[in-house]
């Protein structure tokens, strides 16, 4: 299965998303999900589970495992609080892991119809190529989330002369870093793996980098749904960045 065909495969994910009423319920976890999260998870997961050997691992269904070094993980519809809200932000996110590293990545926005896609040395946004910029730390724009506040990471920020911030819902974070709308993804919480590695492609593509706050990148494990807090950003930023939180 090629870039085009996963391509494919999150846009149909995307029409069935469009296509199913916004009533939720609360899982075991207190999170909620939607019929829209259930049916795109079965349309994404039967068709690679069909089509490649690899291991599949997504928020619904946890872990298939296949045994294989490269394995799949998947959020069928991220930004499901954006999605009941009504909003835009909400997103369909495939990666494919090579170890512990996401090599290809897809990132559907079912709202706009935008597609953000992924190799491990090029990403695209509706097949127009995108590349990092650098910014000086006062010039930087940040993207933070609408849902889920962080008071550390609000701290940190009032200490840090950026530009100004913007409130973006779901994977859109990172990508509107790779494309340039936002300059710094900065994160102090953990998240689940299936949240940002489809995102963590794309940012890699553009030739930007994720890094936790140690200064090493952010991996994946299928037996640990979470990853490490991190900064997302071009090289020069975040490496900037790392050296001010560690002053």
């Amino acid at each position: 299965m090629n870039l085009d065909d996963l391509t494919d495969l999150a846009t149909q994910a995307g029409h069935i998303i469009n296509d199913t009423d916004r009533e939720s319920h609360e899982k075991s976890d207190g999170t909620p999900v939607t019929q829209a999260d259930l049916s795109a998870s079965k349309k994404i997961r039967e068709t690679l589970l069909d089509e490649t050997p690899y291991t599949y691992v997504d928020e619904e269904h946890g872990v298939t495992s296949r045994g294989t070094q490269k394995w799949w993980l998947v959020d069928p519809l991220d930004g499901t609080k954006d999605f009941m809200r009504g909003t835009t932000e909400y997103t369909v996110n495939i990666a494919l892991i090579d170890g512990e590293t996401p090599v290809i990545g897809v990132v559907h926005v079912p709202a706009t119809k935008t597609t953000y896609a992924a190799t491990d040395n090029s990403a695209w946004r509706d097949n127009e190529e995108i590349t990092v910029e650098n910014v000086a730390v006062e010039d930087a724009v940040v993207a933070v989330s609408k849902s889920h506040p962080d008071d550390d990471l609000d701290a940190f920020l009032q200490e840090l002369p950026v530009a100004g911030r913007r409130g973006i819902g779901s994977s859109l974070k990172g990508c509107r870093v790779a494309d340039n709308t936002v300059n710094l993804y900065p994160r102090m919480q953990s998240l689940h793996g299936w949240d940002v590695a489809a995102m963590h492609a794309v940012i890699n593509g553009a030739g930007a980098v994720m890094q936790n706050w140690e200064g090493d990148q952010v991996t994946y494990s299928y037996d640990n749904k979470n990853v490490d807090p991190f900064v997302a950003g071009h090289p020069r930023l975040v490496s900037d960045v790392l050296d001010r939180a560690h002053d």
